[in-house]
């Protein structure tokens, strides 16, 4: 038996969560405790964890106990059969030695600067005594660091082009609904589906025709995650296809842009909700380019800016929950979850 349930149906279960998700897990945990299912449609019952000790039971798990490709499988029509979000057992081990390179601390370090220059651009960008969204500000900024520092493209006519059909493809699959299979029907370019598919072409073109040119031209020199996995080798000394290449470069983006955005846009909103902190930011600012341009090897040391970042997502962290599926049976306190069951640890409760 799966710990108790809200007594709403599948369908009001998923609404709550779309329009508040932290105040219906709050209500959830408060009715039924540390363990409770949701039933989620396309996915059924899924069984939330919040209680510390059982989150780690969870994660004790080894990949062979518990699969976190299955759990993300309603991310397959966007990020493809290859994305490191949805492979397991030994298919992920491979693509995560080859990708995880390209978040060493050097390599990570190698972005800064260019890190640095499309902030400053963005905020030249920022509109004057007016009102404006700043997480749209920081939604294209995320955007054009990826392109950046992921694609490795440079600013120019490309750059342009690659980061406005990936904007366009990025607002399509943010709506909710789009993760249902019933929506995912291609009715013609003005259809939602039909919309994101000729998008998803055109950046295929795109990508392929800057793999193309990299291989021809060569990559030395280039400090871009997509020039680090066209070079990248298995224990076989075999390489990511074009095709595998393409949706790892995607599940980055995906995985990094709109998360990273809305973190950003919530560290702003506590910060300017308090006054010293954002003195004490201000300051700290004006000590680090003390020598007369922002370093990022300082910033990346920079204690206090770390400790915001770090509270900003405890307080609202982007992604609510982690997802496994068990191929084990797992006790988790007084419930035996069978082969099979979803269970989703809650890093927000």
């Amino acid at each position: 038996m799966l710990p108790h349930s809200p007594p709403l149906s599948s369908m009001r279960q998923i609404n709550e969560w779309m329009r508040r998700p932290y105040e219906f897990f709050g209500r959830c945990q408060e009715r039924h405790g540390d363990l409770f299912t949701l039933n989620i449609p396309a996915l059924g019952d899924v069984v939330i964890v919040a209680q510390p000790d059982l989150v780690k039971e969870v994660f004790a798990q080894g990949p062979d106990a518990a699969h976190a490709g299955k759990a993300n499988v309603v991310l397959r029509p966007f990020l493809g059969d290859h994305s490191l979000l949805l492979l397991d057992g030994a298919p992920h081990q491979r693509h995560r030695r080859m990708v995880m390179p390209a978040f060493h601390g050097d390599r990570v370090a190698s972005y800064g600067a260019s890190m640095l220059s499309l902030t400053a651009e963005a905020v030249d960008r920022v509109p004057l005594g007016r009102r404006f969204s700043g997480h749209d500000v920081l939604q294209d900024l995320t955007l054009r660091i990826i392109v950046r520092t992921v694609f490795g493209v440079e600013a120019g006519p490309r750059f342009t082009e690659l980061a406005s059909l990936l904007g366009q493809a990025l607002d399509v699959i943010a709506w909710p609904p789009m993760l249902a299979s019933w929506m995912q029907l291609d009715l013609g370019p003005w259809s939602p589906w039909g919309k994101f598919v000729r998008l998803a072409r055109r950046v295929d073109a795109l990508l392929q025709a800057e793999m193309d040119e990299a291989r021809e031209q060569g990559v030395a020199g280039r400090t871009d995650i997509l020039a680090l996995l066209l070079g990248a080798r298995d224990d076989q000394g075999q390489g990511l296809s074009d095709l595998e290449l393409k949706q790892e470069l995607l599940t980055l983006l995906v995985a990094g842009h709109e998360t990273t955005a809305t973190a950003l846009s919530w560290a702003l909103r506590w910060t300017l909700d308090d006054v010293p902190l954002r003195e004490r930011l201000v300051a700290e600012a004006d000590r680090l380019a003390a020598g007369g341009a922002l370093d990022p090897a300082s910033v990346a040391r920079s204690e206090l800016l770390d400790g915001v970042v770090k509270e900003a997502l405890r307080l609202t962290p982007v992604i609510p929950l982690v997802g496994r599926v068990m191929q084990k049976p797992l006790r988790l306190g007084r419930y035996e979850l069978p082969v099979g069951t979803r269970v989703a640890p809650s890093i927000f409760l």
